[in-house]
């Protein structure tokens, strides 16, 4: 959305974009929750300790919520607030994957955490081996072969 912003040459909404875009990404995955473990935001409010329509203003991008409410918000439906400047290296797990991993990273009596990283270690792993081994595969298609003669020894070949 920031992007699509900045292309139109509308610098105002594209500050607004990404002012909101985490707020937003938050909220998303904060009704997952809550709704995946039936919670209202009545029964979030009394988590929190604070009242039904104060969930509501935050949920509604009416206030800006403090850390420490977003924090209390994601505690209340189970969740953990991450706050990182590193978002081009984060990943979200689609939501459809989660209950699989879980399960997967349980089998293994490992934290979804490591389980993921080590999942994300050996997929890397295995990618940057292939691609060398096509890098290696493609230089050596491309150099020039060596010609011997008939005692072994290498010789200077014309390339026609």
């Amino acid at each position: 959305m920031v992007e699509q912003c900045l292309e139109k040459g509308d610098k105002k909404s594209a500050s607004y974009a990404k002012l909101y875009e985490a707020l937003s990404a938050f909220l998303t995955d904060f009704d997952f929750l809550k709704d995946s473990f039936g919670l209202t935001q009545q029964d979030v409010a009394e988590k929190m300790g604070t009242t039904q329509s104060a969930i509501s203003r935050i949920a509604s991008l009416k206030t800006n919520p403090s850390y420490k409410q977003l924090q209390k918000m994601a505690e209340a439906v189970g969740g953990e607030l991450l706050v990182t400047p590193m978002k081009s290296m984060t990943v979200q797990l689609p939501y459809d994957l989660q209950e699989t991993v879980r399960k997967l990273a349980a089998s293994e009596n490992k934290s979804t955490n490591d389980y993921l990283e080590s999942v994300l270690r050996n997929a890397i792993e295995l990618e940057r081996s292939s691609y060398m081994h096509r890098t290696l595969a493609l230089k050596k298609v491309c150099e020039p072969r060596a010609a011997y003669n008939c005692h072994g020894k290498k010789t200077k070949r014309k390339i026609k």
